[in-house]
This record gives C-alpha cells, sequence and structure tokens, in this order.
C-alpha cells in the first residue's frame, strides 16, 4: 500500500464515501481535510490520531451526532464545518469549542435565538468566528456563550 508520510491536505468531496476512510487516520500530518458531499453518517474515534488536524470540512453529510472528542482532544483543529448534516445542537460541550476560529454549523435545524447578535456578529446565519478573525466575536468566552445560546 501507498504511504503518504507527509501529505498535509486531502480533499475526498463528491466520491460518494459511506464512512469516515480509517486509512486517513494514519496519515498523522494532515492538516487539512475535506470529506464534503459524500454519505458519511459518522465519525470514528480513530481521528484522534491526526492531532496535526487544523481544518476539517464535513459539510453535506449525513451526521446525526458530532462526538465529543472532535471538539474537545484534537488541540490542534482551528476550523471545524458541518453544515447541511441531521445534527441537533443541544450537545452542552459545543461551549468546549473556544479554541476553534471558525465553526459552521447551518443547515442543521439550528435556530438563532433572539439577542445573540448582543455577543458578536455572525457570519451567515449559524457561522460564528473567533477573534483575530474577519467579522468576529470580541473574545473565545462569547463564543462559548454564544454557541450555547444557539438552539
Amino acid at each position: 500500500m501507498l504511504k503518504l508520510v507527509s501529505l498535509e491536505e486531502l480533499r475526498l468531496g463528491n466520491n460518494n464515501l459511506e464512512k469516515f476512510p480509517l486509512v486517513i487516520t494514519e496519515m498523522v500530518h494532515l492538516r487539512d481535510v475535506s470529506l464534503v458531499y459524500n454519505l458519511i453518517s459518522t465519525i470514528p474515534e480513530q481521528i484522534l490520531r491526526m492531532q496535526s488536524l487544523e481544518n476539517l470540512h464535513l459539510d453535506n453529510n449525513y451526521l446525526t451526532e458530532l462526538p465529543e472528542f472532535v471538539i474537545q482532544q484534537l488541540p490542534s483543529l482551528r476550523s471545524l464545518t458541518f453544515s447541511n448534516n441531521h445534527l441537533s445542537w443541544d450537545q452542552d460541550y459545543v461551549r468546549e469549542c473556544f479554541h476553534l476560529a471558525l465553526i459552521d454549523f447551518s443547515g442543521n435545524g439550528v435556530r438563532t435565538k433572539k439577542g445573540l447578535d448582543s455577543f458578536g456578529p455572525l457570519v451567515g446565519r449559524n457561522t460564528l468566528r473567533r477573534k483575530g478573525q474577519r467579522g468576529l466575536l470580541k473574545e473565545p468566552s462569547l463564543l462559548k456563550m454564544a454557541l450555547a445560546r444557539s438552539t
């Protein structure tokens, strides 16, 4: 089997993948993974091997749950997009995502409560950006509050 030891970016969108490809979890130097427009319904715990992962794009799949470990145990993760899946946004652990610069959860049946704008600007309707990025919330604690108030 071909070993892509130093691969840093991988885009596998529009491939009708039904499962998260476990082989990519062995590519520990990957920083940017895009699996958009597939048929993926779960994220395996093996993703924790990818400690260099900075950007994970899972938009337009069939995810019904975003496992806690994705947000809490991938320390390099800065951008997480999972728009247009089948997720509900009622999990308390999302408050732990203060280390993310961008999180996009649009198209998952999430509604923005009135008054959320007082915590900082929303980009798109359900995209939040942290300080230091374009169009941001003022500080990470506000990001946590904004996410906690999104239902």
